[in-house]
């Protein structure tokens, strides 16, 4: 239990301790982060290796109205990969971060931030029930709410900010009623009850699904999907950690937990079906996105979608693997893009400047990998668990499942070999010199801060560590299965040759379309100009969320109308009317009550002086009279006692003779 709570919390202690050093935190916020998450992955790794381990430890319980609330760890192969993730990511965001957020007034908060979301986040993955992951779900909401917004004196920032949230706390609100609906049928909130338990119950299957929409939320699938672009707001950093290993990784974490129910539940079509329309919608809208992060964004999406399907096809293994690999290019990826963004002066990929390959060239390399991950291409790692998802799709024995699947994986290469190909038609060969340094306002607005040799070691080595992470995970599939207790996987060639033809006919279209220009994007505009516009309008989920929002803002207004003329009136006139009673209860306490009670006060005053007098009247004298006649009579008899022998021979003749004549009868 010792490793496990120092795990968790040397990231809340990072923040305690980042805000408790006042306005040195500044100075010292990075290396308290840096510090506490190694404590925090070394602990973790200690963990992995402990062999006394025990797999639940529960240290609470309460039962309130028939509930069964336990608070405590739930350490499996499920909770160990997440929260190696989490530990070795942050690690290496943070390390990262000492460079980025290098000249920010603010970093400060950053860092501290930073590591609540990191502990928040390894408090869902270790919580043993339901309803502590929730109590940590909304820790990890509420601090992704205060790092995208990071920068809030910007409004579109601000404003970014509070759509995130309010579209994750849709979520939440499902999620707390899945788990009420659950946690009625079980008696318990606990998972490991809930798994062996619910052969024995009617399941409840709206409770899953509900759940399930708590989850779909926070994995940005369909129809919750646009928050995630939002997010991109926040600093480079945030993203990396959001994407990679916090919290939209959350929303699969939890459907891989509870997959025993979704699957009792008969809720896996709704699952598979949802995820691959998450992948498809998610991967056209990032061909037609012109934000580099957003693109990324949309990219995190349909990696979610492909982790989601294959949990719904039942590939466990395949999923968890994906999970992994994606944690390594997702987050040198996005580090990557905050180099890009900053070099190039703009986050817009068409607006970049000219880049100095004698300067990012190590970036750009990195880039290439972390390209080549995600999109699947042998042998980096996104190849091998992409292609187990496929071949369980392909084993469905369903063709259009299988041939959605695959142009899913099509896309999902098409789009990031965009982003790729628009990056490197910006790179130049030109001296350093020559070329123009992008204002600091551009940067900062572009959400990045300007600085001469930014991304030094701090920056390399942790995006470095990652890229290979993305070259060799992939080889770990045999291991890793095996560790995970698991079937090991087996390759179907004929499935894993159409994966890579379709990838490599991607990077062929992209390298031709958006690098040589042999078909200029006005001319695709033109051409495909009403699927361009519904893609730009993101099928119009746009439009329902402004509709919505607007809803909610004019319901806002006549909720507040309510509560002002309605509410408010029936507040005073109860509040009026309870004064009236307290008046009233006023004046009969002190005319009523408080006239009894001093009446009674007097009365028993009267008793004690008329007993006063009784006593010092009339026993006090009796007994001082008795006294005195005792005192006489004791006087009287003393004389008798005079102490003389002829005295007192005297008396007895007397008494004698008298007693003689008295009994002849002569006295008598």
């Amino acid at each position: 239990m010792f490793l496990i709570f120092i795990t968790i919390f040397s990231y809340f202690a990072a923040f305690l301790a980042i805000l408790s050093v006042g306005k040195r935190k500044n100075a010292a916020g990075g290396y308290i982060a840096l510090s506490l998450s190694v404590v925090s992955f070394v602990s973790f790794l200690a963990l992995c290796f402990s062999p006394g381990l025990q797999r639940e430890f529960i240290f609470a319980t309460y039962r309130i109205s028939g509930f069964t609330f336990d608070f405590g760890f739930l350490v499996d192969k499920l909770s160990l990969l997440m929260g190696g993730i989490v530990s070795f990511v942050t690690t290496l965001v943070l390390a990262y971060s000492r460079d980025y957020m290098r000249d920010d007034a603010e970093k400060g908060r950053f860092f501290a931030l930073l590591c609540f979301f990191a502990g928040s986040m390894l408090g869902i993955v270790y919580s043993a029930s339901l309803a502590q992951m929730i109590v940590f779900w909304e820790f990890v909401g509420l601090s992704s709410y205060f790092l995208i917004g990071f920068w809030w004196r910007d409004p579109v920032v601000a404003s970014s900010a509070r759509k995130v949230f309010t579209t994750i706390v849709v979520g939440d609100v499902c999620l707390l009623l899945g788990a009420l609906v659950l946690g009625q049928a079980f008696g318990t909130f606990t998972f490991s009850q809930m798994i062996q338990g619910y052969n024995h119950i009617v399941l409840p299957a709206a409770g899953v699904f509900l759940v399930l929409l708590g989850a779909f939320t926070k994995s940005a699938q369909l129809p919750f999907s646009m928050w995630l672009p939002w997010a991109m707001e926040g600093p480079t950093p945030v993203s990396a950690l959001l994407h990679s290993a916090t919290m939209v990784k959350a929303g699969v974490f939890l459907i891989a937990r509870i997959l025993p129910l979704v699957l009792a539940s008969h809720l896996a079509g709704f699952v598979i079906v949802f995820a691959l329309a998450t992948v498809i919608a998610a991967s056209l809208f990032a061909l037609v996105e012109e934000d580099i992060k957003r693109i990324l964004a949309y990219s995190t999406i349909s990696q979610l979608g492909f982790i989601a399907l294959g949990l719904g096809l039942g590939a466990y293994g395949a999923s968890l693997f994906h999970l992994f690999n994606d944690a390594f290019y997702k987050a040198l990826l996005f580090l990557c893009a905050g180099v890009v963004i900053h070099a190039g002066g703009s986050r817009n990929i068409f607006a970049l400047k000219d880049l100095d390959w004698k300067k990012e060239s190590v970036f750009i390399t990195l880039s290439i990998i972390g390209v080549l991950g995600i999109s699947g291409m042998p042998p980096f790692n996104g190849f091998f668990s992409k292609d187990l998802i496929i071949d369980a799709a392909a084993a469905s024995h369903n063709t259009a499942l299988y041939g959605l699947t695959l142009f899913g994986a099509f896309l999902s290469a098409l789009y990031i070999s965009r982003w790729l190909f628009l990056i490197l038609k910006k790179v130049k060969r030109v001296p350093s010199e020559a070329r123009e340094l992008p204002s600091t306002t551009a940067l900062q607005h572009s959400g990045t801060v300007a600085h001469k040799n930014t991304f030094g070691l701090s920056s390399k080595i942790p995006m470095a560590m990652l890229a290979l992470g993305v070259i060799l995970t992939g080889w770990l599939v045999g291991p890793f299965f095996n560790w995970l207790g698991v079937d090991k996987p087996h390759y179907d060639f004929s499935v894993s040759a159409a994966s890579v033809a379709l990838a490599a006919s991607a990077f062929a279209v992209s390298y031709l379309v958006w690098f040589k220009n042999i078909v200029s994007a006005e001319r695709i505009v033109r051409i495909f100009g009403s699927v361009y516009a519904v893609l730009r309008a993101k099928f119009g989920i746009i439009w329902f969320y402004n509709v919505l929002a607007r809803f909610l803002a004019s319901l806002g207004e006549a909720l507040g109308v309510f509560d002002r003329y309605i509410i408010d009136t029936v507040l005073h006139g109860a509040a009026a009317f309870g004064r009236s009673i307290a008046n009233i209860a006023y004046a009969f306490d002190r005319r009523v009550i408080d006239g009894m009670l001093h009446g009674i006060a007097r009365g028993a005053v009267a008793a004690c002086f008329v007993s006063h007098r009784l006593d010092t009247s009339l026993i006090d004298r009796a007994i001082n009279g008795f006294y005195a006649v005792l005192m006489a009579g004791g006087e009287r008899m003393r004389l008798l006692v005079s102490g003389s022998a002829i005295t007192y021979a005297a008396a007895i003749i007397v008494g004698v003779i008298a007693s003689v004549l008295m009994l002849n009868g002569i006295l008598g």
